[in-house]
């Protein structure tokens, strides 16, 4: 039984690799909700609903970019977001199947592969624009999570 590593291997592969296959956009690359959308100044209803008009694309798109290998490739799906406007936040849960193992040692250069991709668009989007934190959770056997990133104005701000 061959394992694939997530890290330094297949998890890094497939994220970075649905970026380039997708234009290097990242997820933030989905149609945007039309007209401005001033954060600090809306209720959070209005808050909730916006967050929610660009999250449903983004995990869309998102799903459809991960690898959806078989067998001896991961398997990865997107299963679930949410947003939380108090927090300024949408989560999305991807969850990693078939065979694979950990290289812990990789995973930082697996994060900062997946920020370095991902920050050029978000800093123009309108997620970007309203200091939205994405935050990406992996999950594999067991439902341990196997890596998470967070994408923000904070990690962001060498591209800002």
């Amino acid at each position: 039984m061959k394992a694939i590593l997530i890290g330094g291997g297949a998890l890094v592969l497939g994220c970075v690799g649905w970026f380039a296959l997708s234009g290097g956009s990242g997820p933030v690359a989905a149609p945007p909700v039309a007209g401005s959308f001033n954060y600090d100044a809306a209720s959070v209803v209005a808050r909730k609903d916006w967050l929610s008009k660009h999250a449903d694309p983004m995990a869309k798109l998102f799903d459809r970019s991960l690898p959806k290998g078989n067998g001896e490739r991961p398997h990865m799906a997107v299963s679930g977001w949410a947003v939380d406007a108090r927090r300024r936040a949408i989560e999305v849960r991807v969850q990693v199947k078939g065979q694979y193992g950990i290289d812990a040692r990789a995973v930082p250069a697996a994060r900062r592969a997946m920020v370095d991709q991902i920050c050029p668009s978000y800093v123009r989007s309108p997620l970007g624009a309203n200091k939205v934190n994405l935050h990406h959770s992996f999950f594999g056997k067991g439902g341990r999570e196997e890596l998470s990133f967070v994408i923000s104005p904070l990690t962001c701000r060498a591209f800002m």
